[in-house]
């Protein structure tokens, strides 16, 4: 949603634009992972993180994700409608109720999970409820946030968040088992409340509370189910190998370091294969796209909606291009540094055979997201819905069978399926008679049996 700033840093053609863009992209997409990677490398260097707070960091990220990630596609829908007929006053009421329902939910699983987990003193439980809220309200505020096109402010309250963190886990002399996770909460709550002031300066303009997002079902009711299943899709796997192969880190906390380390580090590889390619999405592609559309609802002559699609495609294809080519770059990376981060860290000897199914299935993984925010661009939700619930399907009956022999194999056959799946049925040399037979002209519409576009005479 940050495609414009993101455009007006590219449009300077020069190379620190580009970096910066591709910086500021990153936090907007994965800010609160890379929070959690730098909390706990500086904590392991400083202290002795506990069990207990590795486990609430561990699942605080991988459930807030699933929670506010699946309500992403449907949100993300929303404010581009939002933003194409210029409604900022819808943006704001919704803005409030996501952040309503999003924390309503979180906290209600968190409640449930100490309620039925009692094994910890209220002090831990407030926290651990705390962090999880927290990072799920962190993913939805970064969506809104991004509405503002004020990536630098976004960068610069998760940066104030996470030095406030870091000196008083460092500096102040506090007597509590849970320190590191107190002052954890405490920089969640600053990025929260920045973030929060920063949709309120630029996007505040009613005090109604709205849920116009979640109408948004009626007509797209596959979005909210794209979300739910892309997301449980990746970490289905890693459930069923902590439920096979797990080990309890922390009463009622269950991981399996074997499996989750390996994956964990294959992801930070690929980010930016994704990055680059949502950049090219939010930006070239985007404006392309626009303009297709344009030329369509204005009636503009053939020849001028063809050279459109021409731009288009051509932006399509290049955004690929890249997303593939760092996707190998990152593959090869991990294939030479394997050996050396097996050493690094200390771990057995399965990281390097489970580290290569995993750097393939993050790889493909890759893929398949990029083809499926192209489908969702070009409107194509039946083809989405059907990918994702084939990789969910497949990757939990698959590891079902071979996570205990073959760790990481259903996740690398799964998304190597769904991308195959998405590549075969995404057809976007259709897509000008779809949207042309979508237009409201009182025309008859007819069954596509053969059709090719003519040069119109005007």
């Amino acid at each position: 949603m940050a495609g414009k700033s993101f455009d007006l840093l590219f449009s300077r053609n020069n190379l620190f634009s580009d970096v910066l863009a591709f910086f500021y992209s990153t936090f907007v997409y994965f800010a609160p992972w890379l929070v959690v990677l730098f909390y706990i490398i500086w904590s392991s260097r400083w202290f002795s993180p506990s069990p207990f707070f590795l486990s609430v960091l561990s699942y605080s990220l991988i459930f807030s994700m699933i929670i506010s990630g699946g309500m992403s596609f449907l949100i993300s829908r929303f404010l581009a409608n939002c933003i194409y007929s210029r409604d900022q006053r819808k943006i704001y009421e919704s803005y409030i109720g996501a952040v309503l329902l999003v924390f309503s939910v979180s906290l209600v699983i968190g409640l449930i999970f100490f309620a039925v987990n009692n094994q910890y003193f209220l002090v831990q439980k407030i926290l651990a409820c705390y962090t999880f809220v927290g990072f799920s309200l962190v993913w939805i505020l970064m969506q809104f946030a991004s509405v503002t096109e004020k990536e630098s402010l976004a960068v610069l309250a998760f940066a104030g968040g996470i030095v406030v963190s870091v000196l008083l886990a460092r500096f102040w002399d506090i007597s509590m088992e849970e320190k590191l996770l107190l002052t954890l909460d405490i920089g969640i709550g600053l990025i929260i409340f920045m973030l929060n002031f920063l949709i309120l300066s630029y996007l505040r303009s009613s005090i109604r509370i709205g849920f116009d997002f979640l109408l948004l079902t009626r007509k797209h009711p596959q979005l909210l189910f794209i979300g739910y299943f892309y997301y449980l899709s990746i970490w289905i796997d890693n459930f069923i190998a902590w439920k096979v192969k797990g080990i309890e880190i922390a009463p009622g906390f269950f991981m399996s370091p074997e499996y989750d380390i390996p994956k964990f580090m294959a992801s930070l590889f690929f980010i930016p294969s994704l990055v680059v390619f949502n950049l090219s999405m939010e930006t070239v592609f985007q404006r392309n796209y626009k303009g297709l559309m344009q030329s369509i609802v204005s009636d503009k002559p053939m020849r001028v909606i063809s050279e459109n699609l021409k731009k288009l495609s051509l932006s399509l294809r290049h955004a690929f291009s890249n997303m593939f080519a760092l996707n190998m770059v990152a593959m090869i990376s991990c294939f030479l540094l394997r050996d050396s981060l097996r050493l690094w860290f200390n771990l057995s000897e399965s990281f390097n055979r489970i580290f290569v199914w995993d750097v393939v299935g993050v790889s493909m993984n890759i893929a398949f997201m990029s083809l499926l925010v192209a489908s969702l661009h070009f409107e194509y939700y039946g083809i989405a819905l059907e990918g994702t619930a084939l990789v969910l399907t497949s990757n939990m009956i698959l590891s079902v069978f071979f996570i205990e022999n073959i760790p990481g194999l259903s996740f690398a056959v799964a998304f190597s399926g769904g991308f195959l799946y998405l590549l075969l049925r995404f057809k976007s040399k259709d897509f000008l008679y779809e949207v042309y037979t979508k237009q409201p002209l009182g025309l008859e519409k007819v069954k596509k049996t053969s059709w090719k576009p003519k040069e119109m005479i005007r």
